[in-house]
């Protein structure tokens, strides 16, 4: 047989077995949300992840020193509008600065909770603010989007995220 010809066989044989391999890998395993209750941003209740069990959710980690967070307003109000929980954490900020920021640049977020020391933003493994997250009706991260959410591309993902996260 001349080397030519058993290229093809080789070559079918190597792709076949390299989705094989693909196949057969273990799926990662769904990682579950931490729990959290922190303080409202103004009053003086607990936002608790509990409080949103059984509904897909979003988590934004924000901060009004976050020059990109006003970026996500508009996009952020969008999402909010469809229905979807849109809890805002505010991430190692003061709480004065934060409420004047809103006050400035609009309220996005259904809820406000307050994430101090950066704890809950950590436990959620956020990389960088601003960050957005999908939170499944049963609990699991299923989304992450790092950086603001800017354009109607991003928020046509995540609304088709939330679908799938029902």
């Amino acid at each position: 047989m001349k080397p030519r010809r058993l290229l093809i066989p080789l070559t079918l044989a190597l792709t076949l077995l390299a989705l094989l391999v693909v196949a057969i890998q273990p799926k990662p395993a769904k990682l579950s949300a931490p729990r959290f209750a922190l303080p409202e941003l103004e009053g003086n209740a607990l936002v608790s992840s509990a409080d949103f069990a059984g509904q897909p959710w979003v988590i934004n980690v924000w901060a009004s020193w976050c020059v990109s967070c006003r970026a996500e307003i508009p996009f952020l109000l969008a999402l909010r509008e469809t229905g979807t929980v849109v809890v805002g954490l505010n991430y190692k900020d003061d709480p004065a600065q934060a409420s004047a920021w809103l006050n400035e640049f609009g309220d996005p977020f259904t809820v406000l909770a307050v994430d101090a020391n950066g704890t809950t933003a950590d436990g959620f493994g956020v990389a960088t603010v601003p960050e957005t997250i999908v939170i499944s009706a049963n609990g699991n991260i299923v989304f992450r989007h790092m950086g603001p959410i800017d354009d109607q591309g991003d928020l046509d993902t995540m609304l088709t995220v939330l679908e799938d996260a029902s």
